[in-house]
C-alpha cells in the first residue's frame, strides 16, 4: 500500500442558514459586510474554528483568490442550539447569483492539525 496523494475532507457541518434580518425583511445574503451565517456543526466546531465562502476551497485564502470572503471566527448566541454557530462575513467580494462553497477550518489559523476544506 502507498500514498495515493488524494486528500479526503469529511465535514461536521450538517446544515447552513442565514440570520433573518427583520429590518431588511430578508432571509438571504446581500453583497456587503455583516452577513450572518448559521452553521450547524454536529461535532468539532469551537471558538477557534473559522469559516469563509469561496468559489473554490482549495484556492481560498491564497493570495490570488478572487472570489472569497475573509475568514470569520465562529461564535455562539443565546437562543440557538449548542450545535449552531454564527459567522459574520463580509460578502462584498462575492458575485450575487453565483454559488459558493463553505470552507471550514476546525482549528483556525493557529492550528495545524486540520486544513481549510469544504
Amino acid at each position: 500500500f502507498g500514498d495515493t496523494g488524494l486528500t479526503v475532507y469529511v465535514s461536521p457541518v450538517s446544515a447552513l442558514g442565514v440570520v433573518y434580518r427583520v429590518l431588511e425583511s430578508s432571509s438571504g445574503f446581500v453583497a456587503g459586510p455583516g452577513q450572518k451565517l448559521v452553521v450547524t456543526c454536529v461535532s468539532g466546531c469551537n471558538l477557534t474554528s473559522e469559516v469563509l465562502l469561496a468559489d473554490n476551497c482549495e484556492s481560498a485564502g491564497a493570495v490570488n483568490a478572487t472570489l472569497s470572503t475573509a475568514p470569520a471566527d465562529l461564535y455562539q448566541l443565546p437562543g440557538y442550539s449548542e450545535n449552531e454557530w454564527i459567522a459574520e462575513l463580509d460578502t462584498s467580494p462575492l458575485q450575487p447569483g453565483e454559488s459558493f462553497e463553505l470552507c471550514l477550518d476546525l482549528d483556525g489559523r493557529a492550528g495545524t492539525e486540520f486544513e481549510l476544506g469544504g
